[in-house]
């Protein structure tokens, strides 16, 4: 990317072309910002793309999860039902984090 920056620097510099910004010729602040610039783009390409990665994988694992939902989807939306009642009991249940296993949560 360098050298890029130092031909069309250069090739500015030495054909007296005028500024595309203020019509003014181009002298070495010029090319000089220029290379901040593209360095500043590569940066922050650098930093963006991963999450775009990310971002894909996300869509197209969202995507699977929908067609899995679709395809064992039994509930037509007609036949709800009135009441719902039940009872949830828990009995014997006992729970410890890994770290903390002689200390009951549960």
């Amino acid at each position: 990317m360098p050298p890029l920056i130092y031909y069309v620097g250069a090739k500015l510099f030495n054909n007296d072309e005028e500024n595309w910004s203020n019509g003014q010729d181009t002298d070495l602040g010029d090319i000089v910002m220029l290379g901040f610039q593209l360095m500043i783009a590569a940066i922050s390409n650098g930093i963006f793309l991963p999450f775009l990665l990310k971002l894909a994988n996300s869509k197209a694992a969202a995507s699977r999860v929908q067609k899995r939902i679709k395809k064992n989807k039994k509930y037509d939306g007609d036949n709800k039902p009135t009441e719902l009642r039940g009872e949830v009991v828990f009995e014997n249940v006992e729970f410890s984090y890994p770290t903390k296993k002689n200390h009951l949560i549960l």
